[in-house]
């Protein structure tokens, strides 16, 4: 672990200080290759090392030609060109390189493991620049380090760091709080500037209409300036309005919420003309109910309403008090009604065909007028084959015919056979295929097609809406 953290601080450390640079595949294979031929020659010698090569690579020039034609000018004429071939050595004869690639730089650093001696060191720097033909002229290089030295100046540094960092931990977070600091005074007086210049732009005028002001301000003085002087020995007159105003007393929405007979018996106790008032003030559906239901009422009103008449103000006021406690006490003795037959339907709707048989059963014995208006609004399975020709038809339209072979397959013939009649010719070869290809149904399966094709019918024929 030490070994590949040691390389990649010295990798690290290379590649920082080293100009940046494009390397090719082959220089990468070419000092890896390097690299590991020298570290197995050592290994006999010294033990364990590594190697690290740095090779600048010459590369064959660019602009040779391929083989191929070109215009001989000299030869060519007006309209008939003659070409000529151009032909130039290939890049590689019997598999050998005619242009190769050259190594132009070396740089060798060994990293050995154990500290070694000056004559040991001296004989690796000789027989080293022996095998890889090191020119220090032409700026090859060869360096031998120990990496125990190596580690411990890695280590050393760190601990001047660490000695820096907490000698002077208390000066760090000093100059961060004095930043601070000034950030925070800087944008508290670019704030107290844009206060200044938001109450410079504040109109006096508009204020001595809310608050009461001692002198006079010059309104009917132009170009005059006065600064004010506010009394403060009187409080500022704050008038609190308990009343309703007149478009309050119009509203009588609350009245929407009584049951026809409620209202009926809370516009008995009015006069005509109040009677007027209250019906072009509530909405059109409560008072065409009203009329519709009680048409006497509505031959002795309706003419009143035809003639433009006015109503006082306090009698409006008297009218809303008059209302407000009529609806307190008729609401008190109000009742909601509320149809149950509609949920049970939804209920019933919701359940598989035996449990509803069930309920339908039990419904029929307690009361046989309710039973029969909830029986036609409830779909069980023997109504499927009761069902039309259009209901059918759209079941064929919007039902996976999957499902729905499985359903006729395990149904009565006869329902099977209405089916397949509506469909045309080739829907119905595919749907008689689909039964055809089916395998054994299990009673338990059966039973869960049937209460799944149940709920689909419903579905389809909107016996599911509310």
């Amino acid at each position: 672990m030490k070994k590949i953290l040691l390389l990649f601080l010295i990798l690290l450390a290379i590649g920082s200080s080293a100009e940046i640079k494009i390397e090719t595949v082959r220089e990468i294979e070419a000092e890896r290759s390097m690299a590991s031929w020298i570290e197995s020659i050592l290994e006999p010698i010294i033990g364990e090392t590594i190697v690290i090569a740095n090779l600048t690579l010459k590369y064959p020039s660019s602009k040779l030609e391929v083989y191929g034609s070109a215009l001989d000018e000299s030869k060519s004429l007006p309209g008939l060109p003659i070409a000529k071939s151009k032909s130039v050595m290939p890049t590689t004869i019997d598999e050998e390189e005619t242009y190769p690639t050259r190594i132009v730089k070396k740089e060798i650093t060994v990293y050995v493991k154990e500290k070694i001696a000056e004559d040991m060191k001296d004989f690796l720097i000789q027989n080293i620049t022996l095998w890889l033909d090191l020119n220090p002229e032409k700026g090859d290089q060869l360096n031998i380090q120990n990496i125990q030295t190596v580690s411990s100046n890695i280590s050393k540094s760190t601990e001047k760091t660490d000695i820096f960092l907490n000698q002077n931990i208390f000066i760090i977070f000093g100059l961060i709080l004095l930043l601070l600091i000034f950030l925070f005074i800087v944008m508290f007086l670019l704030g107290m500037n844009n206060l200044s210049k938001a109450v410079q732009n504040i109109s006096i005028s508009d204020i001595g209409k809310v608050l009461r002001v001692k002198g006079n301000l010059g309104y009917n003085v132009p170009n005059v300036e006065k600064r004010p002087s506010f009394d403060s020995s009187k409080p500022i007159p704050i008038k609190v309005i308990n009343e309703k105003k007149e478009n309050d007393m119009t509203d009588l929405d609350y009245l929407e919420d009584m049951s026809l007979p409620g209202f009926f018996d809370l516009m008995q106790t009015l006069t005509d003309q109040e009677k007027i008032f209250v019906l072009i003030n509530i909405s059109e559906e409560l008072a065409s109910r009203y009329f519709k239901q009680y048409p006497e009422i509505r031959k002795k009103i309706l003419p009143q309403m035809l003639s433009k008449k006015s109503i006082p103000q306090q009698n409006i006021k008297d009218l809303y008090k008059k209302l407000s406690q009529k609806f307190a006490d008729i609401g008190k003795s109000e009742k909601h009604v509320y149809n149950s037959s509609k949920q049970i339907i939804k209920i019933l709707n919701s359940l598989n065909d035996e449990d509803a048989q069930e309920i339908l059963a039990e419904i029929e014995a307690e009361d046989s007028s309710s039973y029969v208006e909830i029986r036609k609004k409830v779909l069980l399975l023997e109504d499927i084959p009761t069902l039309s020709s259009e209901q059918i038809e759209c079941v064929l339209q919007k039902a996976d015919y999957t499902e729905l072979a499985k359903f006729l397959k395990i149904s009565a013939d006869d329902l099977a056979k209405r089916f397949l009649s509506i469909l045309t010719p080739r829907a119905k070869a595919i749907l008689s295929e689909e039964m055809e290809f089916l395998d054994s149904i299990s009673e338990v399966e059966k039973n869960n097609i049937k209460s799944e094709m149940l709920m689909k019918f419903r579905e389809i024929l909107g016996y599911l809406k509310d």
